[in-house]
């Protein structure tokens, strides 16, 4: 089991290098900038941030979802936090129970009206 769990974050570091992003916002781009990869402790509070430069056109609204990675590529939903306001935002989360210390998690927060413009947080876990 402990050489599946390196092997995943193997793969997401190769993957979170392969696509890495701009840290300028572009028409439609949302940057996640946290959480970073942690670890962060069982029963801590963290915070989701970002920025975007999405047309007022597209929606005002963006969704924030903390997700874990699964090894079918089915991501499962770990929370759902709030609709916020686009551009610059920020919401908090607790790192309960429903996570597991052998996850691996990332935020990603999409526009509510075209949830084909996102972002995603690094990987991170947890102890």
């Amino acid at each position: 089991m402990k050489f599946v769990y390196h092997l995943v974050l193997l793969l997401c570091t190769v993957t979170n290098a392969l696509t890495a992003v701009d840290p300028q916002p572009h028409d439609g781009a949302i940057i996640v900038t946290s959480p970073t990869e942690g670890p962060w402790q069982m029963g801590s509070y963290q915070a989701v941030t970002w920025s975007d430069n999405v047309p007022e056109a597209i929606g005002k609204n963006v969704w924030v979802t903390i997700y874990e990675v699964n090894n079918d590529s089915t991501d499962a939903i770990i929370q759902e936090l709030d609709i916020k306001s686009y551009g610059n935002g920020w919401d908090g989360f607790q790192i309960t129970d429903e996570y597991s210390k052998d996850g691996v998690y990332y935020a990603l927060v999409s526009v509510v009206d075209d949830p084909t413009i996102f972002g995603t947080s690094d990987f991170f876990t947890v102890f």
